[in-house]
Formats: structure tokens, C-alpha cells, sequence
């Protein structure tokens, strides 16, 4: 092979450059094989030993290796049909003699011959001018393979495809595939030759005719979904895709259209639109979670509820929904759903928007199994339960509060007859009068317990907000008054301003009543001190009561029972009456407090609504 250099001058490298050959070197001379590879350094050279590899684009061999290989590289050839697979022939002699001892193997296993003696650039631009020829044929190989894939595919697809001709006048069809007579009944006896309009009827919107027909004069791709009829005059749903084709000029040909029938789709679409109408409607919190226990849908009850600015979103965690406190129950909740696949449920109090808890019922449970896909998500139905936990809180103290003076009362009365008709023959006129005093006074206090419970059936209500608007100031000053006469030897101070208008519940009277009994009956000294006051609270558009006593106070766990909603157990008659004042005032919006008074005792707040006067 002749060493001389390689005379400068530009000749562009095969492919492009974006795609570089690979060139399979069977030369067994080692001095040829070395400069050889050298002069194609440009290239991807490997060296062949017994086989050549498929994705091989040049064999290069002298005689020795032609002779080892000569079986594979005819092998190589056919495989690569109809690409062309050239391989060349280095030797050391002129070529007609190559040609001449190689006569029989070209065309079948050789494609070129070249002297070693030729000069390095003569080698060269053979292999170039080789490569070329396998580039070109590898290219018309792939367009060829691709128009056979293109036919299968529209022969063979789901979707209707036709092909309009925009060189004749409205564009008739020239050709359907089997999909496009599949979905609308018509064969290719109706619809060649004709204008894709006969698809149209009564119900297809005429805008989005004018929009298709828009495009194509224009000549621009256009999709859109119209309803269209099938041969039978069943109306369907058509995803219509209509795009130009152009010619080399860049001249518009032919129209190509897709048609899928999207009925069932359709119709999904506006059952999704109605469940989804439906759940945003319903007041209770929905939450869909996937298989990672992430948000994956929400209603907008949810969002309210657990998430922040009334957005709930997509992939959020579900520990992140609850509070800390509460996490541990959902986790377990999911944890047992998923091993069981039984419901389970979880009780907690969140916090609302107004500052107050909620008590929540959080039901969770599997998505229900359907034919085309397992059950994998988890759906959380939260319910509030806060009015109902209330209402069964109070029916509950009711209930002691009823027990209670019942219990009382008729333990007087018993005890009294009893003494009658024990001891009746020993007692004196005036004792047996007292006697009979305490029974009259047990029997008018029972006789009141039932007008309280039914006063008090309206507070346990817990959304009810009756009332009226009445003067506070003269219901108690006269509550006030009744008290200093019930109670002749307690020092019940009042003190109220002008006449302020409140919205006053109708179980107040009764409820301040029993306030000023407990402050008297509980205190710890002999001549009971209570104040009485009414303070008008403009400002915050209240009206207050306050009565504060210098008893023992009101014991703390009793103070929680009611700021907690009863979950403790209240003991003494104080806290239940001040159970059912609280429930009172709040049924008319209003405030309850109790707070400490130094340096001993209790004073109650009552917070009203202010009403016009």
C-alpha cells in the first residue's frame, strides 16, 4: 500500500456526519492492517476474525482474509437485502489481474477491487464512494419499510382514516380504510367519490361545520368533535382530525382524516360532570386517596376542612390532611383497611374556621371492585358529628340534672311521711304543719321541674337560636327581686344602667334563677354575698351579665367538663344548672364564661347579642 500522504482537499465525510460508519477490517497482511487503519481513523474500524457483524456497514479484506471469510460476508450480504453491503477487495497486483482471479465472487461476495499500490487518497475515495452507496441503499430501504408499515398501520387501525383529493372539486374521498366503514356503515361503494358531508344530520352543530369547512380552505390541520349519524341514522360522536398533505412543492394534495368514535367517551364526560356536580355539592368532606395515600380527588367541603386557603391538592399526603394528634389513628385506619379490606372509622375534633373545634367522623373505606381494574384507591367521608356529640352531651346532663332533683325532692317527701306515720301520735300540731309545709314545698318544686324541662327542651336543641328581643335590665332586676324574697337572709346586690336591648333566650329567666340559688346555697357563709350586675357592652355590640358570689369557686375539673362539652362527668347541681345556662346563651350566639374572683368565689358571665331598642 502506497504510504505517501494524503493530498489536502475537502471530501465530505459519508452521512452527514451525524452518523458514523462502521467499516469491518479483514486484511491478515500486518503492515497493511496498520495503515489501513490509520488512513480510516475518520471511521469506526474493527477487525474482523471469523464473522462480520450486522450492523457492519463496509467490508474491507485482502486475500487472506477474504479467503476466512468469504462464506460470512455472502451470508452478511443476504442478510442486509435490499440494502447493499459492500465489501472491497485489497491486493497487492493491478487491478485487471484482481478483477480476473476474483471474477467469480463479484457481485455475490465482492462489490469493488483496489490495488494496495494505489495511492492512500484512491483508497480512500473508494471507501467513500462504497459507503455512499451503502447510505443511499440503507435509506431506500427504510422509506420502503416505512411505507409498508404505514400501509399496515391504516389498514390495520382502530380509528377511520380517509384521504380526500384537494385537486377536485369538494374534495371527494379516494380512499377509507376498514375502521372508517366499521364505524360509520358506509363501504367504500358509498362513500368514494363523495364529500365527507353525508356523515352529517340534524343534530350536527352547524358552528362546528363552519369551523372544519374554515380549515380546509385554508388549508390548515383542524380538530374537532361533532356529532355525525352512521349509515343506519345512529347518531355517534366523531373526534374528527383532518390535515393537509403537501406534494415536494409544498403544494397541498390531498386532505388525510382521522375518525374515532368517542360515543362511550362522550357519555363518560357527562356522567364524570354529574357525580362530580354531586360531590361538590354534598356538605360532607370527600377525599379519594391513591396507592401512596396521597390526594388524587377532593370535594370542596374537603378543601374547607383540611386544606389551606380552601385548596386542597393534588398528591398531598394524607398525614398532612389532620392534625398531629390524629395521624396516628389515620395511619392505623389505613394500615387495618388494607390488610382487611373492611371499613373502619375515626373520631377526632379539628379546628373550624371561627376558632371552635368540630368533632369529626372519618369513615374509610376501599373503592369499590369493578370488572376492567382492581380496587386500589381509598375513599375518606368525613361527617360532622360535633351537633350530634352535643346533643347527646346534653340530653345527658339533662337527664342527671332531672335524676337529681327528682331523687332530692322525693327523698324529702318520703322521708316526711315517714315521720307521719312513724311518730305521727308524738308530734305537735305545729310540727305536723311544718311537716306538711316541706311536702307542699317538694311537690310545687316538682311540679316546677317540669315546666323547667320543658323550658329547657328548646336549649338542648343545639342549632336552635330562640329568643327575643326584650329589655335585659328589667328581667333582671325582676329575677333579682323574686331571689331577695325566696332568700331573705343573702345580701343580693343589683346594679344595671339604662334599659339595654338583647336578644334573650327563652330559658334565661330560669337559668339566672338558678345561678343566684346555687350562688346562695353554696356559699360558705352565713349571710351570702352576691352582685348581680348588667353592663352594656356597645362596643362589641353585647350586653353582659355578671353574678359574682364569694362561695368556694367552682372545682376545676368541673370548669373543663363544661368547656369540653361535657366528656367529664359533672358532680355537683352547680355545674349542670351552669351547663344548661351556657347552652341557653349560646343558642342565641351569645358568650359564657366563668371566671375567678379574688380572693374567693365565682363570678358567671353571661354575653347577650344587643338588639335594637
Amino acid at each position: 500500500m502506497d504510504d505517501s500522504p494524503t493530498p489536502p482537499g475537502g471530501f465530505e465525510a459519508p452521512f452527514g456526519g451525524t452518523d458514523t460508519p462502521r467499516i469491518g477490517l479483514g486484511i491478515d497482511n500486518r503492515r497493511n492492517r496498520e495503515l489501513l487503519s490509520e488512513l480510516l481513523s475518520e471511521y469506526e474500524a474493527v477487525e474482523l476474525e471469523d464473522r462480520v457483524g450486522s450492523e457492519t456497514d463496509l467490508c474491507v479484506v485482502d486475500p487472506g482474509g477474504f479467503d476466512r471469510l468469504a462464506a460470512d460476508i455472502e451470508r452478511w450480504k443476504a442478510e442486509q437485502r435490499p440494502a447493499a453491503a459492500p465489501a472491497l477487495l485489497l491486493a497487492n497486483a493491478p487491478e485487471p489481474a484482481i478483477w480476473d482471479e476474483y471474477a467469480d465472487a463479484m457481485g455475490r461476495k465482492l462489490d469493488a477491487v483496489q490495488s494496495t499500490s494505489a495511492p492512500k487518497r484512491a483508497i480512500l475515495i473508494r471507501v467513500r464512494g462504497l459507503l455512499q452507496m451503502r447510505r443511499f441503499s440503507r435509506a431506500a430501504k427504510e422509506r420502503h419499510e416505512r411505507l409498508e408499515l404505514y400501509e399496515r398501520a391504516m389498514d390495520g387501525a382502530n380509528v377511520g382514516i380517509t384521504i380526500a383529493d384537494a385537486d377536485e372539486p369538494d374534495l371527494p374521498l379516494v380512499y377509507i380504510n376498514d375502521s372508517f366503514e366499521a364505524i360509520t356503515g358506509y363501504g367504500p361503494a358509498e362513500s368514494l367519490g363523495r364529500n365527507c358531508r353525508f356523515l352529517q344530520g340534524e343534530g350536527t352543530d352547524q358552528r362546528t361545520v363552519d369551523r372544519v369547512r374554515a380549515a380546509l380552505e385554508a388549508e390548515e390541520p383542524v380538530s374537532v368533535e361533532i356529532l355525525n349519524y352512521r349509515a343506519d341514522g345512529e347518531p355517534f360522536w366523531n373526534d374528527l382530525k383532518i390535515v393537509p398533505v403537501t406534494d415536494g412543492d409544498g403544494e397541498v394534495t390531498h386532505f388525510l382524516g382521522f375518525q374515532d368514535d368517542i360515543t362511550e367517551r362522550r357519555q363518560r364526560e357527562i356522567d364524570l360532570e354529574q357525580y362530580e356536580q354531586v360531590m361538590q355539592s354534598i356538605d360532607d368532606p370527600i377525599v379519594v386517596l391513591d396507592t401512596e395515600r396521597c390526594v388524587e380527588l377532593s370535594n370542596a367541603a374537603a378543601a374547607e376542612l383540611l386544606g389551606e386557603d380552601d385548596e386542597l391538592a393534588v398528591g398531598t399526603p394524607v398525614s398532612a390532611l389532620f392534625p398531629p394528634g390524629a395521624r396516628e389513628d389515620v395511619r392505623r385506619a389505613l394500615t387495618d383497611i388494607e390488610r382487611s379490606e373492611e371499613p373502619q372509622e375515626c373520631q377526632f375534633a379539628l379546628p373550624a374556621a371561627d376558632g371552635e373545634r368540630q368533632v369529626f367522623q372519618f369513615r374509610f373505606q376501599r373503592e369499590r371492585n369493578t370488572a376492567d381494574r382492581p380496587v386500589a384507591r381509598t375513599i375518606v367521608v368525613g361527617r360532622d358529628v360535633t351537633t350530634l356529640r352535643e346533643y347527646q352531651n346534653r340530653l345527658s346532663v339533662l337527664d342527671r340534672v332531672l335524676r337529681h332533683n327528682l331523687q332530692n325532692k322525693l327523698t324529702v317527701i318520703a322521708g316526711n311521711t315517714d315521720l307521719l306515720t312513724d311518730r305521727r301520735e308524738e308530734l305537735s300540731s305545729e310540727a305536723i304543719a311544718d311537716i306538711a309545709d316541706s311536702v307542699d314545698a317538694a311537690v310545687a318544686d316538682l311540679l316546677g321541674l317540669t315546666e323547667a324541662a320543658r323550658q329547657f327542651h328548646r336549649s338542648i336543641e343545639p342549632g336552635d337560636r330562640a329568643g327575643s328581643d326584650a329589655d335585659l335590665s328589667d328581667l333582671v332586676e325582676e329575677v333579682v327581686t323574686a331571689a331577695r324574697r325566696r332568700y331573705p337572709g343573702a345580701d343580693i346586690e343589683f346594679d344595671a344602667p339604662e334599659p339595654v336591648a338583647a336578644t334573650i333566650p327563652s330559658t334565661l329567666r330560669l337559668g339566672l334563677d338558678g345561678i343566684i340559688e346555687n350562688a346562695v346555697e353554696y356559699a360558705t357563709s352565713s349571710e351570702p354575698h352576691v352582685v348581680v350586675a348588667v353592663l352594656d357592652q356597645p362596643e362589641e355590640n353585647l350586653a353582659e351579665i355578671r353574678v359574682a358570689d364569694d362561695g368556694p369557686g367552682i372545682p376545676d375539673r368541673e370548669r373543663e367538663a363544661l368547656r369540653r362539652g361535657g366528656e367529664t362527668a359533672l358532680e355537683h347541681l352547680q355545674g349542670l344548672t351552669l351547663w344548661l345556662v351556657s347552652w341557653a346563651v349560646r343558642s342565641v350566639g351569645g358568650e359564657f364564661r366563668i371566671n375567678g374572683r379574688d380572693p374567693s368565689g365565682t363570678v358567671v358571665v353571661l354575653r347577650l347579642p344587643r338588639a335594637e331598642a
